[in-house]
């Protein structure tokens, strides 16, 4: 499995220490030298430029629903805390917050825009339960300390983001050296369905996995999940434009059976999951996850997912031609 955009969706520098009797979970983690933490759930891992096969899966299905907290919505003052400063902070809601000393936060909820600790900078959580809400992203330098006061508990301190990852950095990153004794959850809307998409495309990728009823025809294809779903999903054929159809099977998606429906261009293979959708209203989208590229757009109440590791204007082209086939049958 190749790496998102940026890289890993987790990646925490070399000599870290992760709280040891928690579970670390991320759909892709990445370990520096001599890193050292309690149990990891991923789909994807590297240590220290090894790849490795994790021994628990990122339980996508099993993850709490989303969002874990809502982003923070309106930003306060900006926080700057000066090189040797040591500044406690009320609960409330902040902009942007810097760190060069220490902050020390008390029980409550803080809501930040985004958090920048630079090395050696302090983190601590002084008196009861702190939860921090971040909207963008949470970065920490080299040598940073994040923990709760008096040994308590990780559970003490929880840190939720809710930023996208970008090209330029990711939504949250620790740097070599650093302590963290703290619950880190990212809760951007699709994190789950997406690492779902991707693990589902990866089983479909080995020997007699990727279809369950092997046709070209689209009359043979969509006849066949009648009986296996309430819904049977749109099925066109594309093979004119490009874009060979090649079967179909049902797959899971957020604990709940789908359809899939796959299609060839060239020698790679387009994965579309179908499943109905809450809203009509929903704006196209395209992401890079764990290398992949996934589109995700909604037709006639259907939440449509295309993954593939075509580039990102292919699969964007692969939707339209697939819309433009829906409405010239309606």
């Amino acid at each position: 499995m190749g790496e998102s955009r940026y890289g890993f969706q987790l990646t925490i520098g070399a000599r870290s220490i992760i709280d040891t009797c928690r579970c670390l979970y991320s759909p892709s983690i990445c370990l520096r030298q001599d890193v050292t933490l309690g149990m990891i759930h991923s789909n994807q891992l590297e240590d220290d430029n090894v790849p490795l096969r994790s021994a628990f899966a990122f339980p996508a299905a099993t993850m709490p629903p989303l969002p874990l907290a809502p982003a923070p919505a309106n930003s306060g003052p900006d926080v700057t805390v000066a090189v040797g400063e040591v500044r406690a902070l009320l609960p409330g809601s902040y902009g942007s917050v810097t760190i060069f000393g220490t902050l020390l936060l008390n029980h409550g909820t803080y809501s930040f825009a985004s958090a920048v600790l630079t090395d050696c900078a302090r983190l601590i959580a002084i008196t009861g339960e702190v939860q921090i809400c971040i909207r963008d992203f949470f970065t920490a330098g080299r040598r940073v300390r994040v923990y709760p006061a008096f040994h308590k508990s990780a559970d003490q301190l929880t840190l939720t983001v809710s930023g996208l990852d970008t090209g330029a950095r990711p939504v949250v990153s620790i740097g070599a050296a650093s302590g963290a004794f703290v619950l880190v959850m990212r809760s951007d809307e699709e994190t789950g369905i997406l690492s779902d998409v991707v693990s589902a495309h990866l089983r479909s990728l080995e020997p007699d996995h990727l279809t369950d009823v092997l046709s070209t025809d689209r009359h043979t294809i969509k006849p066949w999940f009648n009986g296996r779903l309430d819904v049977a999903p749109p099925v066109v054929d594309l093979s004119a434009q490009g874009f060979a159809l090649i079967g179909g099977r049902l797959d899971a998606i957020g604990g709940k059976m789908v359809a899939v429906i796959v299609y060839r261009r060239r020698a790679q293979i387009i994965n579309l999951f179908a499943a109905p959708a809450p809203t009509n209203r929903r704006p196209a989208t395209t992401r890079t996850v764990s290398g992949f590229n996934i589109r995700r757009w909604l037709i006639e109440g259907v939440s449509l997912w295309a993954i593939s590791d075509i580039n990102a204007a292919e699969l964007e082209e692969f939707s339209h031609k697939f819309e433009a086939a829906i409405q010239k049958e309606t």
